[in-house]
């Protein structure tokens, strides 16, 4: 469990007080003449420019009513490619930040659960393929597991593919990543030894997916649930490796809420 990540601390204990002192980190025509309504004018001599006549039947009057009806519509309501354009952009560059819950369990350990935040970016093609890279930092909380006792942190690095199920005619666009995961996992505040940082690390893969709503065609909130599993294989104390670390089996979650913008595509 934790405590096996703390074993590197003991094994780099002796001689090392110096060292750790110097590092810390119709149909029919009706014509009508419409006549200008000045004083100055009579019936008899309408001007060019103030009269005209209007001799249309009734059944092409209808006709044409319709068809500038119909006319006024098509302007007044945007083309379905407009219309779809504006609800939502997922394509070209992306960019977003975020807020995490985040937990980590190490080996048959319980869960122990923290906080944080991160950001991400990436590049989605036409077909709703992409590729991104995100980097998420938080702090977990595991004072209920014995003698692992200090400030417990986890850092993750990913860089993958995401799958865009494009709907431009909707606000909700949803997708699934996956992605190789660098991680690192570390200790400071070590009780038994003042000073000293232990990290322990190691590569997984990330799968997950999440759900962009859109406020704007630009700008959206992201959802996103990302499981990662692996191993922790490397330890190091203040920067020295430490030797006989076996390493561990590790899992971690994230939940993440946050804006993604959509700046260029």
């Amino acid at each position: 469990g934790y405590e096996r990540l703390e074993e590197g601390i003991h094994h780099a204990e002796g001689g090392r007080s110096g060292h750790r002192e110097a590092r810390r980190a119709g149909t029919g025509t009706t014509p009508v003449r419409v006549v200008s309504a000045s004083p100055n004018s009579s019936d008899d001599s309408p001007m060019p420019a103030q009269s005209f006549l209007v001799s249309i039947r009734p059944g092409r009057r209808a006709a044409t009513l319709a068809a500038l009806v119909g006319a006024a519509l098509l302007l007044a309501v945007p083309s379905e490619a407009e219309a779809q354009r504006i609800s939502s952009k997922t394509s070209g560059l992306f960019l977003g930040a975020h807020i995490e819950g985040a937990s980590l369990k190490v080996e048959d350990s319980d869960r122990s659960n923290g906080g944080g935040g991160g950001a991400v970016a990436g590049w989605v093609f036409g077909n709703g393929l992409g590729v991104f890279a995100q980097f998420d930092q938080s702090n977990v909380d595991v004072r209920n597991q014995p003698d692992t006792e200090g400030t417990w942190g986890i850092t993750q690095f990913d860089a993958g593919l995401r799958y865009y199920f494009k709907r431009p005619e909707s606000t909700v666009v949803p997708y699934l990543q996956g992605s190789g995961t660098y991680r690192d996992v570390r200790v400071e505040d070590i009780p038994n030894s003042p000073g000293s940082v232990l990290d322990v690390t190691g590569l997984g893969f990330t799968a997950g997916g999440g759900v962009d709503l859109h406020v704007t065609p630009s700008v959206a909130f992201e959802f996103a649930l990302l499981f990662t599993f692996g191993s922790l294989d490397d330890a190091e104390v203040d920067g020295t490796p430490v030797t006989g670390f076996e390493g561990v089996s590790a899992q971690s979650s994230r939940l993440n809420l946050g804006l993604s913008w959509w700046p260029v595509g």
